[in-house]
Parts: structure tokens; C-alpha cells; sequence
């Protein structure tokens, strides 16, 4: 297998783990709302099911910086930025929400800090990673100008902020419009790897440049 298909089948299985959050529409919960709650609240320690995210997580993080490692004698801003969102992709993996953070008393003990500290450094993975992405996403943007991944990286950011929007204030849809965003994501991802194997071979061929 060349190292063009390896880094395409490693990214194509990085967004095909990153869509584990399809489940959260199949294992339907009493509690939680597809439409209201965040992936994040469905992978929550205290949750059913919540195994099932996290390794979809995990296995994303890995399959992202297996492609990475294929091309690791070319390392671009634009890769370095994808092997930050693989850590804190990772990270949000490991380090779990203790509970649903729009439910109580969990809002009440997360607010009074007394929960454990996976919950906190968890919404910092999760700031990380979003930054990690869309530096990633804005260095193509800037750099390649490709109509198709300007566009989905677009719908991806904006749903995003949208769903920080709610996260602060109005989140009857948040989790409707971070599953927007993860749609995004998974196809930026799938877009993106042609891209970093045509980088590689330019590189690795000066007659190419």
C-alpha cells in the first residue's frame, strides 16, 4: 500500500470513529436530548453508553496521528495543528465529564468545584482541541483556498461558535448544532488527507515544486 492510500484509509477511519456520537440518536437516553445535550454529556463517567464515545475519541486521536506519522518527514504548520487536535482529541478522551454538565446537581457541584478534576481538565481538552482545528482549518483556508473544504470548514466553525453560543446561554440546541459541527469535521478530515500526501510527495520530490 503506497503512503497515499495509508494516510487516506487512516483519515477515512478517523472520521468514520469521530461519527460515534450517531449512537447518542440509535441508544436513546431518558435524560439526555440529542437536540439539547453535547456528545461530551452522553460520554459523561455517570452515563450508559459512555465507553462506547470515548473510544470512538480515542480511536479517532490514534487513526489521525497514524496518518500524520506517514508523512512525518513533511511536517507543515498545517500538520503540527492536526497533531494538537489529535492530542487533545485524545485528551478529551481520557479525561472525561464526571456527569451531564446541563443537569443537576451537576451544574451546582461543577460550579462549586467539586467534582473531580477529570471534569474540569476536560473542558479544557475541549477548548484546545476546537483552537487545534480551526488553526488547522484556517491554515487551508489561507494556504489552499479549496472551494469544497472552505465551505465544509465554514459550516464546521460557525456551528461551533453557535453551539459555545448556547453553551453560555441559549442551549436548547447546542447539542444539535455540535453534531453539525461534527459532520463537518469528519468530511474536513476525509478532504484534507489527498492534501497532506500531495504535500509529502512535493517535498520529497524538488522536481515536483
Amino acid at each position: 500500500m503506497t503512503r497515499k492510500s495509508l494516510l487516506n484509509c487512516f483519515f477515512i477511519a478517523a472520521a468514520i470513529t469521530y461519527s460515534s456520537w450517531i449512537f447518542t440518536l440509535l441508544l436513546t437516553s431518558t435524560t439526555l436530548s440529542p437536540v439539547a445535550h453535547y456528545v461530551s454529556e452522553y460520554a459523561a463517567s455517570n452515563q450508559p453508553w459512555h465507553l462506547l464515545y470515548r473510544v470512538g475519541d480515542g480511536l479517532s486521536a490514534v487513526f489521525i496521528a497514524a496518518g500524520l506519522w506517514t508523512v512525518r518527514s513533511h511536517k507543515t504548520a498545517l500538520w503540527w495543528s492536526l497533531a494538537a487536535f489529535a492530542l487533545f482529541t485524545l485528551g478529551d478522551s481520557l479525561f472525561p465529564f464526571a456527569c451531564a454538565i446541563h443537569q443537576e446537581p451537576c451544574a451546582s457541584q461543577a460550579a462549586a468545584w467539586q467534582l473531580p478534576l477529570t471534569h474540569y481538565l476536560h473542558s479544557l481538552t475541549s477548548m484546545l482541541l476546537s483552537v487545534a482545528l480551526i488553526t488547522a482549518m484556517g491554515i487551508d483556508a489561507v494556504k489552499n483556498r479549496n472551494r469544497l473544504r472552505v465551505s465544509v470548514s465554514a459550516i464546521a466553525v460557525t456551528a461551533m461558535l453557535l453551539s459555545v453560543l448556547g453553551e453560555l446561554d441559549l442551549h436548547t440546541v447546542g447539542g444539535l448544532l455540535q453534531r453539525v459541527q461534527l459532520v463537518g469535521i469528519s468530511i474536513w478530515l476525509v478532504l484534507i488527507a489527498p492534501l497532506l500526501a500531495a504535500d509529502h510527495r512535493s517535498a520529497a520530490d524538488p522536481r515536483r515544486s
